[in-house]
């Protein structure tokens, strides 16, 4: 499977963020961006739900796209989180095919397991790149397998 790479040569970067917080990790990836040769790679930062993030990204002047996922915190048995990521899969997928996505990187886990399906789907590649906990369930290992 290829990796969308835009007409121009950039290469189009998103950076999904769940919004109800805001902590070390939103911090250093946004200084990452920062530092992000323009001329090569394209950031599209991303905010799936009011809070506290968005309020800081306008504080900075850093331009960001609103992608509501009211049901994005995927917990409970494993039928429920399938049909819940499922479900937006369809939403993310279209997402990635417009923006013409060729990356997703992720800091965080109930972000990143919305993000991994439609990545497939739309041929983009997805970073997952998660500094806290695990989760010990069967369908998160598969999904960071799938990642």
């Amino acid at each position: 499977m290829g990796v969308a790479v835009r007409e121009r040569g950039s290469f189009r970067i998103c950076y999904p963020f769940g919004g109800a917080t805001i902590g070390g990790s939103h911090i250093s990836i946004l200084l990452i961006i920062a530092g992000l040769d323009r001329a090569r790679f394209e950031p599209l930062v991303v905010v799936h739900q009011d809070g506290p993030l968005r309020g800081y990204l306008e504080d900075q002047g850093i331009s960001y796209e609103m992608l509501s996922l009211p049901d994005m915190d995927v917990r409970g048995s494993g039928l429920i989180n399938l049909t819940r990521l499922l479900q937006s899969a369809r939403h993310l997928t279209r997402f990635l095919h417009s923006r013409e996505i060729s990356l997703v990187r992720s800091s965080q886990a109930m972000v990143s397991r919305n993000w991994v399906l439609p990545c497939r789907l739309a041929g983009s590649r997805l970073l997952w790149d998660q500094r806290g906990r695990v989760s010990s369930s069967q369908l998160d290992a598969w999904l960071r397998r799938a990642s």
